[in-house]
This record gives structure tokens, sequence and C-alpha cells, in this order.
């Protein structure tokens, strides 16, 4: 029963992060970035403090990552 009930909290925790990578993107589309550029932002300021890795973020992504940044203020 145990196991059951950490399986549906992990899909849910899934789909929430899902949830929120699809929206970020979705505004930074709306900015004018792409969309492969809006989802290449978006993926990892959106997972990179979930694994607690601020140094996940690949540098050749880094100029759409500040770009986001400066559209989300």
């Amino acid at each position: 029963v145990y196991s059951q009930i950490g399986l549906v909290m992990l899909i849910g925790l899934i789909t929430k992060h899902g949830i929120l990578i699809v929206d970020f993107a979705n505004k930074l589309q709306d900015a004018g970035i792409t969309s492969f550029g809006a989802l290449a932002a978006a993926t990892p300021e959106i997972l990179a403090p979930i694994i607690d890795a601020p140094d996940w973020r690949r540098p050749d992504y880094q100029g759409w990552i500040d770009q986001a940044r400066v559209l989300a203020e």
C-alpha cells in the first residue's frame, strides 16, 4: 500500500514539474523566443533547483537563460 501511495505521489510531482516547464516556455514564446529556445531556457531553470545542481545549466544555452531572466523581471 505504501509503495502505491509513493508511486501516485511521484506521478503527481512529475506532472507538476512538466506543467511548470511548459508554462514557463509558453511565457518565453510569448516574449518572442523561438520554441526550441524557450524550451532550452525553461528546462534548466525549472529543473536545476529540483535536482539541486546550479552548475547543471549548459553554457551554450546561457544566452537564452539570460534573456528569460530579463523577460521574467
